[in-house]
């Protein structure tokens, strides 16, 4: 009975009631990794956590899973499908050795029926589940278009480095070459060195991009495209600049 009175959704019963629930409720156990339930499965009945814990999930695309919320002692779940009698549209799986109780499905709604208080609280859950799934909604799709953005950013940083190298090779073949002059190796090494300077930076800002939210840069805002366009033209005037003679 303890369980149960510590959980979120019955800690509002008496004594009594909590008696009848207990009566009701079936007492199972399941390994970690195990399934409790699955998605598309038909509801039977509201789960209560008396230890352990519960990763709630659903299916992105074919087979990529979202954990939905991660629950733990006194928190209960596969109450949606019990009410509505509809299939599972989500999975839950012990995240360690857990224990539950199960109110099967037409306990569940024959004690809603009895008890208008368990009708409230289980509304009043739904309604901070449902704002809590929004805000974790709202979070993913922010990092999936921020990452989506540090991809295409490490991108072409990366193909910028392609300029900085070709230059620094064919200066290396200058500076190396036989018939060169010194004013000719010179030059070369100072173009070694302005493209090795602008690799720096580039790494630098590849760097940055890979943190992400573990930086803690504090970073302004920034035109990167005006950015990337003064490195081209600055890369394009190098490379057209002849050698001296």
């Amino acid at each position: 009975m303890r369980a149960l009175k510590e959980s979120k959704l019955f800690s509002g019963l008496l004594a009594a009631q909590l008696q009848a629930l207990e009566q009701t409720a079936q007492f199972k156990t399941y390994r970690a990794g195990d399934r409790i339930f699955e998605e598309g499965q038909t509801g039977d009945g509201l789960y209560i956590i008396v230890k352990g814990k519960v990763a709630i999930s659903t299916l992105v695309g074919q087979d990529r899973p979202f954990v939905l919320a991660n629950l733990g002692p006194g928190d209960f779940f596969g109450e949606v499908a019990a009410l509505v009698d509809q299939p599972r549209s989500t999975t839950a799986t012990a995240e360690q050795n857990t224990e539950v109780y199960l109110v099967p499905q037409q306990d569940l709604l024959a004690l809603l029926g009895r008890w208008p208080d368990l009708t409230f609280a289980l509304l009043q859950e739904f309604n901070l589940r449902i704002r809590d799934l929004d805000r974790r909604c709202l979070r993913e799709m922010v990092q999936v278009e921020l990452l989506t953005l540090i991809g295409h950013l490490a991108e072409s940083i990366i193909q910028e480095l392609r300029v900085p190298l070709a230059v620094i090779g064919d200066s290396t073949e200058v500076a190396t070459g036989s018939a060169s002059t010194p004013l000719m190796r010179q030059t070369a090494k100072n173009q070694i060195l302005t493209q090795v300077d602008r690799m720096s930076t580039l790494v630098s800002h590849l760097l940055v991009l890979s943190q992400g939210a573990a930086s803690t840069a504090v970073l302004d805002n920034a035109d990167c495209a005006a950015l990337v366009k003064s490195l081209i033209a600055a890369m394009r005037a190098d490379m057209a600049t002849p050698w001296a003679e």
